[in-house]
């Protein structure tokens, strides 16, 4: 395990998913945590991340590339219209900031994966912890096939 905050947030930007099947992530509102596993079966590993005092996240879900779920990457991210609207929100509401964790000295990192599709995951987070784990191709392709979400439809 890798465990990765603001004092090492540059360690995100060399961790190469790339490639990685991507099926999509659960959030705990109670706990504040994201996690997220992805399958690379050329480099036949499981990547799971589990992203901490999440205080934000947002998906687009356009596939303005076409269809895809395979991961290109995950970094640290500087755009400044994600991290922005809250920097504002800090200037103009300033009695809804107070005892708000917004207001508890927490040094958040904004990171970003892109799919193929050309879609963005966006998150705002204290911490993450980074898990890497040898991956059986044979046994990944049949839970994929039996997937849970495929019985969510039918």
């Amino acid at each position: 395990m890798k465990h990765i905050d603001d004092t090492n947030k540059e360690e995100i930007n060399k961790i190469n998913i790339h490639d990685s099947f991507y099926d999509g992530f659960q959030y705990d509102y109670e706990s504040r945590t994201i996690k997220l596993c992805c399958e690379n079966y050329y480099l036949k590993k499981t990547f799971t991340f589990i992203f901490h005092n999440v205080i934000l996240f947002e998906m687009q879900s356009c596939t303005f590339w076409g269809t895809g779920n395979r991961i290109r990457y995950i970094s640290i991210t500087d755009d400044p219209s994600f991290v922005g609207q809250y920097q504002e929100l800090h200037q103009k509401e300033e009695t809804w900031i107070k005892n708000s964790c917004l207001d508890q000295g927490i040094v958040y990192m904004p990171i970003e994966i892109q799919i193929n599709s050309g879609d963005m995951l966006y998150l705002l987070c204290e911490s993450v912890d980074f898990f890497e784990k040898d991956l059986d191709v044979e046994e990944s392709r049949k839970r994929r096939e039996t997937s849970i979400t495929k019985n969510w439809i039918e």
